[in-house]
């Protein structure tokens, strides 16, 4: 089944240089089909959006965060993820750090 993943990734003031890169790199092992972008808003948050393919909803959000965390950690991607999210036309599954925790929404 094909998930869409979109990602959040935060860091501690302006995007720095190359993280932009060093996500798209991390996220174009992923996909083939990737999106990365700085926050209009917010210029210490960078998007990434990205297929996965997986069983289901839970499947496709460990596999997006498991790939996210180990290379972002061979990149030396700096920052934090802040949230990413695996949906589908059917519904979602979003993931949070601990202090939000994960939810569902399935329409």
């Amino acid at each position: 089944m094909d998930f869409a993943v979109y990602a959040t990734w935060e860091f501690e003031g302006l995007v720095p240089v190359g993280q932009q890169e060093a996500l798209g790199d991390v996220v174009g092992r992923l996909s083939g089909q990737t999106c990365i972008y700085v926050d209009q808003v917010n210029e210490a948050v960078l998007h990434a959006t990205f297929d996965v393919q997986a069983d289901d909803y839970d499947a496709a959000l460990s596999a997006a965060l498991n790939a996210l965390r180990s290379t972002a950690a061979e990149e030396g991607l700096l920052g934090h993820l802040r949230e990413v999210v695996a949906m589908t036309e059917e519904g979602q599954l979003r993931w949070a750090p601990p202090h939000d925790g994960p939810s569902a929404a399935h329409a």
